[in-house]
């Protein structure tokens, strides 16, 4: 028997199931990168939304991707395997499967602490 969801705001309604809180998702607009065939075949793609359980990628080429993959977005360090949970045009949504792998030394974005507020003289008053 297929199970059909319907959405309503933020908690998704299965047909044989309780209401489930969906989980929030953070809209973004990063670079990333699909690889599949043991990573040797890859693809750019636009990362659109994120969260800690799956990603709605968008790739930047008409090329065909698998239903699972290697999802890599190098501005934030992090790997993770993906399976296809739908496809809209050129649109997927995908959930991570296992652990998401974070490299803070790959990272691109960074912060660091010590120099993130440094309080000095205003320049524009008279003295």
């Amino acid at each position: 028997m297929s199970e059909q969801v319907a959405q309503a705001g933020n908690v998704a309604f299965a047909s044989t199931e309780e209401p489930v809180e969906r989980e929030h998702r953070q809209r973004v607009l990063k670079k990333g990168v699909i690889s599949y065939s043991n990573r040797l075949i890859t693809v750019e793609c636009l990362v659109r939304d994120l969260s800690s359980g799956g990603a709605k990628v968008q790739p930047t080429q008409p090329l065909p991707v698998p239903d699972t993959f290697w999802l890599e977005i190098p501005m934030d360090g992090v790997t993770a395997q993906c399976e296809v949970r739908w496809r809209r045009d050129n649109v997927m949504g995908c959930h991570f499967i296992g652990e998401v792998i974070r490299d803070e030394v790959k990272a691109r974005q960074r912060v660091d602490p010590t120099n993130a507020f440094i309080p000095r003289k205003s320049m524009l008053r008279r003295q």
